[in-house]
């Protein structure tokens, strides 16, 4: 009986507008969790509404009553009358008028780690549940868990649409999922397939630079190409990959980018002359690719990447430099998960031999790239120079990374060939072979900034 009151008591408020944000919270995780309430709570926004479509009525009732207003026991009773009347109302009107009933739930959303949502038709708080629709991630990690069981770990940037405890629908982006015997047929679909799970942990991703990619961790799927029909009913096991569908329509005509990536007041700006990744083992790399890709694993060495970028400084004269940034976009890989890495810190270096400047893009190899050892599968820490350091968060794959120090700034002006290499490497190592591969804005990215280097002189 005293939470019925308490529950009456938040109604009320909530009608009177008074409720305080605790008392908000608590009513709205006692609706979304008790459907009860949120039919009584349904009511009684109905109810007010009709008893408040014309209070001059109800105030004439209570004005012209003179014996009552001058007996104020009598009008005590008059509005308790009142009362129990727009009660025996409210009851007979929830008889006949049920409110829409909201559509199931099929999953819970159990966790949120820096999230970030975008145009989401879902609750986004943790523990809220989730009826069929769609949700938008643009930072961060978040889990679901479907009624049967089945895990969804969805990665940012995605976009999911939840069409049952059995189907889900990847727009975009990467997801990872964990199926129990009672969930085994859970379906993925894509734009031009459908993965099918045949009790397995396993992960999806779609950019806009790939076909949907398919991983199994563990277990067995089944893939069904819709576009090329190759591959259609074809089974994959643990530690197997594949693409599947069309490739996305290259990217055309200009984009205008905004200002403030290449403008800033007393800065000079420069893009890069050349710049490519290597992966390690006999891998040939697009010279003309739009992403530039870093990652390290000690369990999977051959996909390891390391970026090079090189700048011309022969039109710039340094001499008084005084400050200088080096600045990359983020950009999703398609490449690797979210979930099986920790937050992240990487290096750039900067090449100490003038000769290690004159790395050709189109030909770049661990044969032939500057300060690498094809023996250690990294990079040759005695063959360079340290000039800061970044970090990114699990989740995080937008959004700009830089470093600004005295480092950088000391090893373009004491450069003697106007070409100042920088290469960046990731040291954070992996939880799983299936990492996320990070990557960056190359200059041949038809809608994100190129690297860029902001130089700052003295007076």
């Amino acid at each position: 009986m005293k939470q019925d009151a308490e529950i009456e008591d938040l109604i009320q408020k909530e009608i009177d507008g008074t409720l305080t944000q605790a008392e908000a919270d608590k009513l709205e995780h006692l609706i979304k969790n008790n459907p009860d309430i949120r039919q009584q709570l349904s009511q009684s926004l109905w109810l007010h509404g009709q008893l408040s479509a014309d209070p001059d009525k109800i105030n004439a009732c209570l004005e012209t009553t003179p014996d009552v207003a001058r007996n104020n026991i009598t009008y005590l009773v008059f509005k308790s009358f009142l009362a129990l009347a727009a009660a025996v109302l409210l009851v007979w009107i929830g008889s006949f008028l049920q409110p829409t009933p909201l559509s199931k739930a099929v999953a819970t959303l159990v966790k949120a780690e820096n999230c970030t949502w975008g145009a989401s038709e879902l609750p986004t708080k943790p523990n809220s549940p989730l009826p069929p629709g769609q949700l938008e991630l643009l930072s961060g990690i978040a889990v679901i868990s479907f009624t049967n069981g089945a895990e969804l770990v969805m990665e940012a940037p995605s976009n999911v649409e939840l069409l049952s405890d059995m189907r889900l629908k990847l727009i975009s982006g990467s997801v990872v999922l964990d199926i129990p015997e009672p969930a085994v047929g859970f379906t993925v679909e894509t734009k031009n397939g459908k993965v099918i799970d045949y009790g397995t942990r396993f992960g999806v991703s779609l950019t806009e630079f790939s076909k949907p990619r398919v991983w199994v961790f563990k277990g067995e799927v089944e893939v069904q190409d819709d576009f090329t029909q190759k591959n259609k009913g074809q089974r994959l096991f643990e530690g197997q990959s594949i693409s599947f569908g069309e490739m996305p329509e290259k990217l055309s005509g200009e984009v205008e980018l905004n200002k403030q990536f290449y403008e800033r007041s007393g800065w000079q700006t420069l893009e890069p002359l050349k710049d490519n990744y290597l992966r390690h083992g006999n891998y040939p790399i697009d010279a003309n690719s739009p992403l530039l890709m870093v990652k390290y694993s000690s369990l999977a060495k051959n996909n390891n990447r390391i970026t090079y970028i090189s700048f011309d400084l022969s039109k710039t004269d340094l001499t008084h430099l005084q400050k200088a940034e080096f600045v990359l976009e983020l950009q999703p890989s398609g490449f690797g998960f979210a979930s099986e890495i920790p937050d992240c810190d990487f290096t750039v270096y900067g090449v100490l031999n003038d000769d290690f400047d004159q790395w050709d893009e189109s030909q770049l190899s661990p044969l032939n790239a500057p300060g690498y050892n094809p023996e250690l599968l990294r990079l040759n820490k005695e063959q360079l120079l340290v000039l800061g350091n970044f970090s990114i968060n699990r989740g995080v794959s937008s959004g700009s990374v830089s470093i600004q120090t005295d480092k950088l700034a000391n090893y373009l002006k004491l450069d003697k060939n106007c070409i100042a290499s920088l290469l960046i490497e990731r040291d954070s190592d992996e939880l799983g072979k299936q990492g996320l591969v990070h990557a960056f804005a190359s200059k041949e990215h038809p809608n994100a900034a190129p690297p860029r280097l902001f130089l700052k002189f003295s007076e």
